[in-house]
């Protein structure tokens, strides 16, 4: 707990132990409009059906991409995707070797999201078989979310009024990026040696929250709950609005 303030998979909250969660959701974080796709090589298999008995590659298991995936094939395509018992086998695989092997026919398929789904997108090598959150958007009613920040109950009671600054912080820098993208994107690019046209890219296929939780926060985080407790992830979760942080 060295820090006031996390990025966190939304689903920590849920998983955390204890009648009681020890998270308190400070803003929404990434929401996905369409970052997330499965993709397969060119020669691939030319349906979800068809995965059945087949390897998916992922970069983690514990990642939110991966549990939009598993909950489309489970909703919209009749496949078990437990990740123990389940019908298709998800792998986690070093990203940097996903293309090849995809390529070459040695993964049946991988979920691909942000910089990696960029890179392959317009491949003549590969092809996207499902495009999984807006896939995940249409069965559910509402976009995932991909992370949360969070703070943990004490320092909400120690640290109160800096964490409500905080919050002020994350709205005023959103509100300045939406204003000022072209400034920011060509900053960013050239300090950190990014793509621009990646960070042009990425923010049309995600969306980045920030500041006091809003209803369509709580619809999204809720929705987002609400599948991983359709495939078994978690078994409950609280009410998102018992959970937010209110300086």
């Amino acid at each position: 707990k060295q820090y006031d303030a996390l990025e966190a998979t939304p689903l920590a909250i849920p998983r955390a132990p204890g009648a009681e969660p020890g998270f308190l959701i400070l803003s929404n974080g990434l929401v996905n409009i369409s970052s997330t796709a499965l993709m397969v090589g060119k020669d691939g298999v030319r349906s979800p059906a068809e995965l059945k008995g087949k390897t998916i590659g992922v970069a983690s298991l514990g990642g939110t991409f991966v549990l939009e995936t598993r909950y489309v094939l489970q909703k919209q395509h009749g496949l078990n995707t437990d990740l123990r018992t389940g019908e298709v086998k998800f792998s986690e695989t070093p990203p940097e070797a996903t293309a090849t092997l995809l390529k070459d026919g040695k993964l049946d398929a991988a979920v691909l999201a942000q910089l990696a789904f960029y890179r392959l997108r317009g491949s003549a090598d590969h092809r996207t078989l499902v495009n999984v959150t807006e896939e995940f958007t249409r069965l559910s009613g509402h976009r995932p979310v991909n992370s949360v920040i969070v703070t943990y109950r004490e320092k909400a009671e120690s640290k109160r009024a800096a964490l409500g600054e905080l919050q002020k912080m994350l709205a005023a820098s959103r509100a300045y990026l939406m204003a000022n993208k072209a400034e920011v994107f060509r900053d960013v690019a050239q300090k950190r040696g990014v793509d621009q046209a990646f960070l042009e890219w990425i923010f049309t296929v995600l969306d980045l929250a920030a500041g006091p939780v809003s209803e369509t926060d709580v619809a999204q985080i809720t929705a987002t709950w609400e599948a991983a407790k359709s495939i078994g992830d978690i078994q409950s979760a609280p009410n998102v609005k018992d959970v937010i942080f209110r300086p």
